[in-house]
């Protein structure tokens, strides 16, 4: 949040008189800058009050939220607030982008009879929490008649769903992504003296997430793949009861497109997909090159909610527990995943048992109509600190990334791991493959509905072909200016 603070006087006729200049706020956001504040009254005075002001970003295309208050000390010492409510250009607090400009407040409208003598205005400027794509057009949007993209600054209210809570209809036909702002967290695991999958993934070490994005508050159901591309993806995947609201799967070839002799690389081709592949198509309808999938350190930065979840959960539940005892509480079920996500112990997979009556076997409930099993309907679990739902479980999410890289790997000088040695990872784009085929592996990360709990934890990477259906989570990057 950035403001700049304007003194203004009201004088006991109700004359509005400028005798201040702007003064800079504290602020630990250096991406937004509200400057060159200046307010006039209007000459006869009619009750209104000119604001002018510049909203700047080093953020291209950032959008903000631009609010204004306006406050004075009584007598008593108290700070009073006025009521901001009323201006001739808009109703609310508004959304826009870079630029200067002038608002007028109809200040006779919002406080009749205030007389006051020092009155201090503030404007502020927060960057856009969530971004809403209208997906309702379908398949007949153009970059001409593109999807409409709307701005939030937090969940709207709606009819009959509890408050902070999205409607189905922003499941199916709207897709909803959160801004999700720069930081430092500890990627990976605690230590290395516990199972293979462990080591696989590597030691716990610093990463730096230097650049705001947007990212899925849910998985990408059905009804959204559909109106993507007239398709509801994968045919196995629950067709079942709700069957809209379940998510999708998808290959990572379909997602970004098929490419040859390394045309389509990630990360070697960078940010570029084919123009006939999933995100060709989104780009091309809402007229941005910034959506994409997440790399493994944008989803786990974004899963642990920064560091709030420095263990298995996002949830922060297992904070400060051995990884030993965390291996002993994820065998089989898991207390804190029955509260997070869909997986094998709570209606991902059916039970049954053999003859003897020994043997616990499971069966996929591929096509069930029971919505307590296979895939869930996105958001049925508890949602993590920044409102993002089904990261552990339901679907497998797709990263850009390959599995099988080094990138979580560091070997000091004797060829062993060292955590003195990690480097800290700023950025990281994950591995560079050398060779491409269609049966190259790409990560993906968060488990599945048929995943055991262990599966399911945060800092395990799983890998599999391009060829392969997992589940989706979008993310969208600001784009980034060329240069000079």
């Amino acid at each position: 949040m950035i403001r700049k603070l304007l003194t203004v006087l009201f004088g006991i006729a109700g004359a509005v008189v400028c005798r201040g200049a702007a003064v800079d706020s504290m602020t630990n956001n250096t991406q937004l800058a509200v400057t060159s504040i200046a307010a006039k009254q209007r000459y006869p005075w009619n009750g209104k009050v000119d604001i002018d002001f510049s909203f700047t970003s080093t953020v291209p295309e950032a959008f903000a939220f631009i609010h204004f208050k306006a406050r004075y000390v009584n007598k008593a010492g108290e700070t009073v607030e006025v009521p901001m409510k009323t201006f001739d250009q808009f109703s609310t607090a508004f959304c826009t982008n870079a630029g200067s400009y002038r608002v007028t407040w109809d200040a006779v409208a919002d406080a009749p009879s205030l007389k006051v003598t020092n009155l201090e205005y503030t404007v502020t400027a927060n960057m856009a929490k969530y971004m809403v794509i209208d997906l309702s057009k379908g398949t007949k949007a153009t970059a001409d008649d593109p999807y409409p993209v709307f701005y939030y600054e937090d969940v709207p209210d709606f009819p009959g769903v509890e408050k902070g809570k999205w409607d189905d209809y922003h499941k199916t036909t709207n897709l909803v992504l959160r801004l999700i702002q720069p930081g430092t967290y500890r990627q990976g695991w605690d230590d290395l003296s516990e199972p293979t999958d462990c080591r696989r993934s590597g030691l716990s070490h610093t990463a730096v997430i230097t650049k705001p994005f947007y990212l899925a508050v849910f998985e990408m159901t059905q009804e959204q793949l559909y109106l993507l591309k007239s398709s509801y993806g994968q045919s196995s995947i629950f067709t079942g009861g709700r069957r809209k609201l379940r998510p999708a799967a998808e290959s990572y070839q379909n997602i970004r497109g098929i490419g040859y002799n390394g045309t389509i690389n990630w990360p070697i081709t960078g940010y570029k997909v084919l123009s006939s592949s999933l995100l060709g198509k989104l780009r091309e309808r809402t007229g941005t090159e910034g959506f994409d999938l997440p790399t493994e350190s944008e989803w786990e930065y974004a899963c642990r909610a920064g560091g709030a979840a420095s263990g298995f959960w996002n949830d922060g539940s297992d904070a400060g527990i051995s990884t030993s005892t965390k291996f002993n509480t994820v065998k089989n079920g898991n207390e804190a995943l029955e509260k997070l996500g869909r997986y094998r112990h709570n209606g991902g997979m059916v039970k049954t048992w053999d003859e003897v009556g020994e043997t616990n076997i499971y069966t996929a409930a591929a096509k069930s109509c029971d919505e307590s099993l296979g895939t869930a309907v996105v958001g049925s679990y508890k949602p993590n600190a920044w409102g993002l739902y089904d990261m552990h479980g339901n679907e497998g999410e797709w990263c850009n990334g390959i599995a099988s890289g080094t990138y979580y790997y560091w070997y000091n000088s004797d060829g062993y791991y060292c955590k003195d040695d990690y480097p800290v990872l700023v950025d990281d784009l994950g591995a560079s493959s050398a060779t491409w085929g269609e049966y190259s592996y790409r990560s993906y990360r968060g488990g599945s509905y048929s995943s055991s709990a262990r599966d399911c934890i945060i800092p395990l990477r799983k890998s599999d072909t391009e060829r392969t259906y997992h589940g989706i989570r979008l993310c969208w990057r600001f784009p980034t200016p060329p240069q000079k």
